[in-house]
C-alpha cells in the first residue's frame, strides 16, 4: 500500500509539473469570400481557422491539413509545414485562391474565433517562456512582456512603480480574479512599448 501511494504521488507530481505545451489554432488567409471563388475580385478574401478552411477542401477532395500545432520549447515549430502545404493547396484550387496562405500573430490569440484559440497544457507558469521562444518566429520579432497573472501570482518583467503605473491602463489586469486555470498575458509590440496587447490563455480541455 506504501509503496502505491509514493507511486501514485510522484505520478501526480510530474503531470503537475509537466512541460508547457501551446496549442495554437491555424489560421488561413485569402479565402474567397463568395462560394463563387472564381467569379470574385482579388481583394475579396477573409481569414477563417483551418477549422471551418477544412470543409471547403473536403469538397474539392482534398486532405484536411492541421486545425492546431502543438508546440513544447526545444521542439521545431510545425507550421512551416503547413504553410508549405497551403501554398500548394491554392495552386490547385486555381483563381480565387491565389493569395492563400497561413497567417502569424503579433501576440498569442491575436487570431481567435470564438473556442478556437491557443491554449495550454502543462504548467502555468511556463505559458510566458513557450511564448516567448517563437518571437519572430510565429509571434512579432518586437513583442516583450509587460506582466502576467495566474490565479494569485503575478509577475511584472520591470517591477517598478512606473510600470505598475502604466499597467493600471489595463481594466482587465487590475480586475483579474484568477478563478480558473487561466493566464493572463500583457505584452507590448509597438515601437515605443507604450502599446498593451491582452492575452487570456486558457488550458486545454484535453
Amino acid at each position: 500500500m506504501k509503496r502505491f501511494l509514493i507511486t501514485l504521488f510522484a505520478l501526480m507530481s510530474a503531470s503537475a509539473y509537466a512541460e508547457t505545451t501551446l496549442r495554437i489554432p491555424v489560421f488561413v488567409d485569402g479565402v474567397p469570400s463568395s462560394a463563387k471563388a472564381k467569379q470574385q475580385k482579388k481583394n475579396q478574401t477573409k481569414k477563417i481557422p483551418a477549422k471551418w478552411f477544412n470543409a471547403t477542401l473536403k469538397k474539392a477532395g482534398i486532405k484536411a491539413i492541421p486545425e492546431y500545432v502543438e508546440f513544447t520549447p526545444g521542439d521545431k515549430f510545425e507550421m512551416d509545414k503547413i504553410s508549405q502545404r497551403v501554398d500548394e493547396i491554392g495552386k490547385h484550387l486555381g483563381k480565387g485562391y491565389e493569395g492563400l496562405e497561413t497567417v502569424s500573430e503579433l501576440f498569442p490569440n491575436e487570431n481567435r474565433s470564438g473556442d478556437i484559440q491557443t491554449c495550454y497544457t502543462g504548467r502555468a507558469d511556463g505559458v510566458w517562456d513557450a511564448a516567448a521562444s517563437l518571437i519572430d518566429v510565429y509571434y512579432s520579432d518586437q513583442m516583450g512582456l509587460f506582466g502576467w497573472k495566474y490565479h494569485d501570482k503575478t509577475v511584472v518583467d520591470q517591477n517598478d512603480k512606473e510600470t505598475k503605473e502604466f499597467l493600471k491602463r489595463s481594466k482587465v489586469w487590475t480586475n483579474w480574479k484568477g478563478s480558473d486555470d487561466s493566464v493572463l498575458l500583457l505584452t507590448h509590440v509597438g515601437d515605443d512599448g507604450d502599446d498593451i496587447n491582452t492575452s487570456i490563455v486558457d488550458r486545454c480541455d484535453d
